[in-house]
């Protein structure tokens, strides 16, 4: 076995046993989970970005040996 996912285990079942000895009460907090998707308006702000990133990437994406990782690189910063 791998001695990293042994520690890790060892160190996970250690925790959980420390944390099941605390007999104080644990409190849970129920949220409803809103606003994931994106409203139109997000949408505006990301078109110009996503053309440009698509414009460069292709671009630079075309051109041989590198072209994929300078590609990447342009098109994300």
């Amino acid at each position: 076995l791998n001695f990293v996912a042994v520690a890790v285990g060892v160190f996970g079942v250690a925790e959980i046993l420390r944390n099941l000895e605390n007999e104080h009460e644990r409190s849970v907090m129920i949220r409803r989970v809103s606003g994931l998707m994106p409203t139109r308006e997000d949408f505006r702000r990301m078109a110009a970005p996503i053309v440009r990133g698509t414009i460069i990437g292709s671009a630079l994406g075309i051109l041989p040996g590198g072209g994929a990782i300078l590609a990447a690189f342009a098109s994300y910063t």
